[in-house]
């Protein structure tokens, strides 16, 4: 369901008992009569510039009442005029736009009322909404299921939602169950097939049942099934209706043989072989001392088969595409050759710190640089139209910085060197191909650093702030590659990297600040060296509140949000919003200003 807001009329924002507590039972002198105090607004949104009536009423009292107001906006009294001699109604202009807050206090009969409040939301004239979508995750234990709920945000303009009621959904039930009906404990994924809902997961038990809680009894689903145990086969369903989903029984496997051998014809013993057929993944297949496999599966097309060589092999592993269908069925046979023999280098170079003294506890990890043509795979002769391979292997230094030598398969590595926290220099990446030899030594480097000042638009130190470097390529892998830094009270920031590394630096303004989450893309300099990348300006942001109810579960505490735009994303600027309900279900997202100004495509939501 998309939400436009301001859509309606809000006939009655809030009720409220007023009066004293008590009973009114005879001879009770010190009861009260119970008085019941409303706002009432003809729209929970206008435009600025337009004059905006709002009544308040207190029912069933006899004798005097008091009305007292309060309107508050982006921390400012407003001015308004009575239109009632009991000021029971009175009127306001908003002159910007955003949240103005009504409070409505009160008393009859000399008895105290509770405040009544109301929200009146104000835009621009002639302004525009932009479709975002809110994806939600409720806490676990609660059996709401996650969902999106697409809304129109108004872009530079502070907003009050209100209540957003989640959709109680729809619970699937069922027991998975093999071929010969024995129930059976599996992984369960249900993805929507025209991606309009997020994807459904969970487990069944060992009595084989589960439960997967839906977003709405309505939709098409691909269902996943994946056995815990590793010797049975998966299955997948496919265009299944969310409400007829319910019992699953796995299609009765077939058994499929094949071999694999080195570039030199020896078997290898120990491979882990495994097919994927018309989306399920078959058993995983170990081959024996003759390199023989022998697994379950599903009978069907097979699209991709994966090898893991063995440990200390000196193979790489391989990925098998099929670009032309390969039927696999109980006459199949597999042959996965590897291109290169059985051994590989072996590695095992001093680790030094960069003062050139021994790196003790130094780790090293090994990434293959893609090898395109890494072996062949058939499967009744058909064969696989791309075979690539790849390895990623690591070893710890001892405490002379000696690595113990490890075997690995020919091709061009980038190494990722990682220090302990006493150890001279920090990580680094260095490329090796150890086709030409295995190095004697590997050193790791002087970090590199990046500095800067956080600031928001209006020139305003964003002290406090968490700034986080996330490198991305084969510096990912990197446990020691990313560094975080909070902002001094000149905004000013530091961050050690890894010299040479591309970033993707992050900033999280700290709590009260109205400033969006933010990102920029950086490249490290060289070891050593520093680069400023000066005043990063924060664009300003808006504030997006709400509160998360769902049917018969009331207010929602602990529920993760995040604001999702997906044409945002390819903008280094753009960081998703993302923020967790507090005790009482209350949401407060920061959104940038200018979201108008991105390229949003529209969200389109399932049907009711």
């Amino acid at each position: 369901m998309i939400r436009t807001l301001g859509q309606g009329v809000l006939a009655l924002v809030l009720t409220a008992g007023c009066g004293y507590a008590g009973s009114n039972e005879a001879g009770d002198t010190d009861a009260a009569p119970a008085c019941t105090m409303t706002i009432e607004l003809a729209s929970g949104q206008v435009t600025t510039g337009d004059t905006v009536s709002v009544r308040g009423r207190i029912n069933d009292v006899q004798g005097i009442s008091i009305f007292t107001w309060s309107i508050t906006h982006d921390g400012g009294e407003i001015a308004f005029e009575d239109l009632e001699p009991d000021r029971s109604e009175i009127a306001f202009t908003p002159q910007s736009p955003g949240v103005y807050d009504i409070v409505l206090s009160g008393a009859a009969d000399g008895g105290p009322c509770t405040d009544a409040t109301a929200t009146v939301n104000a835009v621009v004239p002639g302004a525009t909404p932009v479709p975002v979508a809110l994806s939600v995750v409720p806490p676990d234990g609660v059996a709401i299921p996650a969902q999106e709920i697409a809304l129109s945000i108004y872009p530079g303009t502070d907003y009050a939602l209100g209540n957003l009621s989640l959709e109680a959904g729809f619970l699937a039930q069922g027991t998975v169950r093999n071929a010969a009906g024995d129930p059976v404990a599996a992984y369960v994924r249900a993805e929507a097939a025209a991606d309009e809902a997020p994807v459904v997961e969970g487990f069944s038990a060992t009595d084989g049942h589960y439960t997967l809680a839906f977003p709405s009894t309505t939709g098409i689903y691909d269902v996943l099934v994946v056995p815990a145990d590793p010797l049975a086969a998966g299955d997948r369903f496919a265009a299944v209706a969310v409400d007829t989903i319910g019992d699953l029984s796995l299609s009765p496997a077939i058994t499929v043989t094949g071999t694999v051998r080195d570039g030199a014809g020896d078997p290898v013993a120990g491979a882990r072989v495994q097919v994927t057929v018309d989306g399920a993944p078959s058993a995983v297949a170990v081959s024996d001392a003759a390199g023989a496999l022998s697994f379950a599966s599903r009978a069907g097309i097979a699209s991709r088969v994966t090898v893991v060589p063995p440990p200390g092999a000196g193979l790489l592993a391989l990925d098998a595409t099929f670009g032309q269908p390969a039927t696999l069925s109980a006459e199949s046979h597999i042959e996965v050759t590897f291109s290169a023999a059985a051994g590989g280098v072996t590695v095992a170079p001093k680790i030094k710190a960069s003062d050139g003294s021994a790196a003790a506890g130094a780790r090293a990890v090994w990434v293959a640089r893609q090898v395109t043509v890494a072996g062949e795979v058939a499967i009744g002769g058909q064969g696989a139209t791309v075979v690539s391979g790849h390895a990623v292997l690591s070893a710890t230094a001892d405490a002379s910085g000696a690595m113990p030598p490890i075997a690995v398969p020919e091709a061009t590595y980038d190494v990722i060197l990682e220090p302990q926290a006493a150890t001279a220099g920090g990580a680094s990446v260095t490329t090796v191909d150890v086709t030409a030899g295995a190095p004697a030594n590997l050193s790791l480097a002087v970090p590199a650093t990046v500095t800067g000042h956080l600031i928001a638009a209006d020139g305003t130190p964003l002290a406090g702030a968490r700034i986080t470097a996330l490198p991305s390529g084969v510096a990912a892998t990197s446990f020691a590659g990313a560094a975080t830094a909070i902002a001094a009270t000149d905004g000013g920031f530091s961050l050690p990297v890894i010299a040479g590394a591309s970033y993707r630096l992050e900033a999280a303004p700290g709590p009260g600040k109205k400033s969006p989450r933010s990102g920029r893309v950086v490249v490290a300099p060289a070891a050593g060296m520093e680069a400023d990348v000066g005043d990063w300006k924060v664009a300003p942001g808006v504030l997006i509140t709400a509160t998360l109810s769902a049917p018969g579960a009331g207010n929602l505490a602990g529920v993760y949000v995040t604001a999702r735009c997906a044409a945002c994303a390819e903008d280094p600027a753009w960081v998703a919003p993302e923020a967790v309900t507090d005790a009482s279900g209350n949401l407060t997202l920061i959104l940038p200003a200018d979201l108008a100004t991105q390229d949003v495509p529209a969200v389109t939501a399932p049907s009711e």
